[in-house]
């Protein structure tokens, strides 16, 4: 069923635009919000948790990989896009761009946990207490 749609090499350009902003703006502003929130209550684990959340730690290499993937198959791709490697190629990207889309969903309600619920920000505080204690 797939295999017989025909994904249109536009959207290669679309994707890797997107995916370019991202980089640009969501990455540097969850950091900036982060390290704004870790210097407010005076502790780097905040920063610590952010970072080491799978989301955060695989966001900027998918997003790199993926841009640079669909720039070189935009410009390699020839006027026959019917070929099965040109569809399943496509298909991934498409895939990993949706896996993107999730990632960054979640590492914005992440962040907006961080910022609107400090119960939540008290409580890793006295985790990372009891855990230095042990």
């Amino acid at each position: 069923m797939l295999i017989n749609i025909s994904p249109n090499p536009t959207f290669l350009s679309d994707v890797a635009a997107f995916e370019a902003v991202i980089i640009a703006f969501l990455v540097p502003l969850s950091i900036e919000i982060i390290s704004k929130i870790s210097e407010r209550y005076n502790s780097e684990v905040i920063t610590r948790t952010f970072e080491n959340r799978w989301e955060n730690k695989i966001l900027p290499p998918f997003l790199l990989i993926n841009i640079i993937a669909a720039i070189v198959l935009r410009f390699l791709v020839e006027d026959n896009v019917d070929s099965l490697s040109w569809k399943i190629a496509a298909w991934v990207i498409l895939l990993v761009f949706i896996f993107i889309a999730f990632a960054i969903w979640r590492v914005i309600i992440r962040i907006k946990t961080f910022i609107s619920d400090t119960k939540t920000i008290v409580n890793q505080l006295y985790r990372d207490v009891e855990e230095s204690l042990k």
